[in-house]
Protein backbone atom coordinates (compact mmCIF):
# COMPACT_ATOMS: atom_id res chain seq x y z
CA UNK A 1 0.00 0.00 0.00
CA UNK A 2 1.29 3.70 -0.86
CA UNK A 3 1.23 6.50 1.54
CA UNK A 4 -1.55 7.77 -0.18
CA UNK A 5 -4.08 5.25 -0.01
CA UNK A 6 -3.17 4.46 3.74
CA UNK A 7 -4.48 8.12 3.75
CA UNK A 8 -7.24 7.47 2.19
CA UNK A 9 -7.96 4.44 4.43
CA UNK A 10 -7.47 6.29 7.45
CA UNK A 11 -9.94 9.25 6.44
CA UNK A 12 -12.61 6.82 5.54
CA UNK A 13 -11.92 5.41 8.88
CA UNK A 14 -12.20 8.46 10.41
CA UNK A 15 -15.51 9.51 8.66
CA UNK A 16 -17.13 5.83 9.34
CA UNK A 17 -16.24 6.77 13.16
CA UNK A 18 -17.21 9.98 13.47
CA UNK A 19 -20.78 9.01 12.20
CA UNK A 20 -21.37 6.14 14.22
CA UNK A 21 -20.39 8.55 17.24
CA UNK A 22 -23.30 10.71 15.74
CA UNK A 23 -25.69 8.23 16.07
CA UNK A 24 -24.67 7.66 19.77
CA UNK A 25 -25.38 10.87 20.68
CA UNK A 26 -28.46 11.03 19.03
CA UNK A 27 -29.62 8.46 20.69
CA UNK A 28 -28.36 9.29 24.04
CA UNK A 29 -29.77 13.29 23.48
CA UNK A 30 -33.10 11.31 22.71
CA UNK A 31 -33.39 9.07 25.60
CA UNK A 32 -32.54 12.30 27.87
CA UNK A 33 -35.33 13.78 26.31
CA UNK A 34 -37.88 11.16 26.93
CA UNK A 35 -36.63 10.96 30.50
CA UNK A 36 -36.91 14.71 31.51
CA UNK A 37 -40.76 14.58 29.89
CA UNK A 38 -41.94 11.61 31.78
CA UNK A 39 -40.11 13.26 34.69
CA UNK A 40 -42.17 16.28 34.01
CA UNK A 41 -45.51 14.56 33.64
CA UNK A 42 -44.65 12.64 36.32
CA UNK A 43 -44.23 15.83 39.12
CA UNK A 44 -47.21 17.74 37.21
CA UNK A 45 -49.39 14.37 37.84
CA UNK A 46 -48.35 14.41 41.15
CA UNK A 47 -48.76 18.00 41.80
CA UNK A 48 -52.11 17.75 40.70
CA UNK A 49 -53.11 15.14 42.62
CA UNK A 50 -51.95 16.89 45.60
CA UNK A 51 -53.63 20.35 44.54
CA UNK A 52 -57.23 19.28 43.70
CA UNK A 53 -59.60 16.88 44.15
CA UNK A 54 -60.65 16.40 40.36
CA UNK A 55 -59.11 13.57 38.79
CA UNK A 56 -55.61 14.69 36.26
CA UNK A 57 -54.63 13.12 33.27
CA UNK A 58 -51.08 12.08 32.57
CA UNK A 59 -50.66 12.38 28.37
CA UNK A 60 -47.48 12.12 26.24
CA UNK A 61 -47.74 12.63 22.66
CA UNK A 62 -44.81 11.78 19.64
CA UNK A 63 -44.15 12.76 16.26
CA UNK A 64 -41.63 12.73 13.94
CA UNK A 65 -40.08 15.71 11.79
CA UNK A 66 -37.97 15.25 8.44
CA UNK A 67 -35.19 17.30 8.76
CA UNK A 68 -32.09 18.18 5.57
CA UNK A 69 -28.61 17.23 6.76
CA UNK A 70 -25.94 17.08 5.19
CA UNK A 71 -25.78 17.12 1.13
CA UNK A 72 -27.30 13.61 0.49
CA UNK A 73 -29.69 12.89 3.52
CA UNK A 74 -32.45 13.67 5.87
CA UNK A 75 -32.90 13.38 9.27
CA UNK A 76 -35.74 12.31 11.50
CA UNK A 77 -36.04 14.56 14.65
CA UNK A 78 -38.16 12.98 17.33
CA UNK A 79 -41.20 15.55 18.92
CA UNK A 80 -42.43 15.49 21.94
CA UNK A 81 -45.24 16.85 24.06
CA UNK A 82 -45.95 15.98 27.75
CA UNK A 83 -49.79 17.28 28.82
CA UNK A 84 -51.40 17.22 32.53
CA UNK A 85 -55.01 17.51 32.29
CA UNK A 86 -57.60 18.36 34.38
CA UNK A 87 -61.04 17.77 33.14
CA UNK A 88 -61.32 19.69 29.64
CA UNK A 89 -58.47 22.13 31.40
CA UNK A 90 -54.58 21.54 30.52
CA UNK A 91 -52.55 22.18 34.10
CA UNK A 92 -49.11 21.75 32.77
CA UNK A 93 -47.35 21.49 29.01
CA UNK A 94 -43.83 20.62 28.13
CA UNK A 95 -42.48 19.67 24.82
CA UNK A 96 -42.03 20.99 21.13
CA UNK A 97 -45.38 22.85 22.07
CA UNK A 98 -44.40 25.42 18.98
CA UNK A 99 -44.37 22.25 16.20
CA UNK A 100 -47.96 21.34 17.81
CA UNK A 101 -49.06 20.79 14.23
CA UNK A 102 -46.89 17.54 13.67
CA UNK A 103 -48.98 15.61 16.21
CA UNK A 104 -51.63 13.40 15.98
CA UNK A 105 -54.19 14.74 18.56
CA UNK A 106 -57.77 15.22 19.25
CA UNK A 107 -59.36 18.54 18.29
CA UNK A 108 -60.68 19.08 21.56
CA UNK A 109 -56.89 18.47 23.50
CA UNK A 110 -54.99 20.51 20.78
CA UNK A 111 -57.62 23.17 21.52
CA UNK A 112 -56.83 23.32 25.11
CA UNK A 113 -53.21 22.93 25.01
CA UNK A 114 -53.15 26.06 22.39
CA UNK A 115 -55.38 27.94 25.57
CA UNK A 116 -52.66 27.16 28.11
CA UNK A 117 -50.42 28.59 25.75
CA UNK A 118 -51.59 31.72 24.96
CA UNK A 119 -52.85 31.89 28.65
CA UNK A 120 -48.99 31.50 29.33
CA UNK A 121 -47.69 33.74 26.52
CA UNK A 122 -49.80 36.64 28.11
CA UNK A 123 -48.86 36.17 31.84
CA UNK A 124 -45.17 36.22 30.68
CA UNK A 125 -46.12 39.73 28.78
CA UNK A 126 -47.37 41.03 31.93
CA UNK A 127 -45.00 39.98 33.65
CA UNK A 128 -42.32 42.32 31.64
CA UNK A 129 -44.38 45.40 31.76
Amino acid sequence: MTGTEILLLLAVAALVYQEYAWRDRARRMEADFERRISTEVAMAYESGLAADEAPVRALTFRAEKEEPRGLFREVTRHLFIAVAMQGDRVKYAAGDLNEIDRFEITPEIKRAILEFVDGEAEMAGAARR
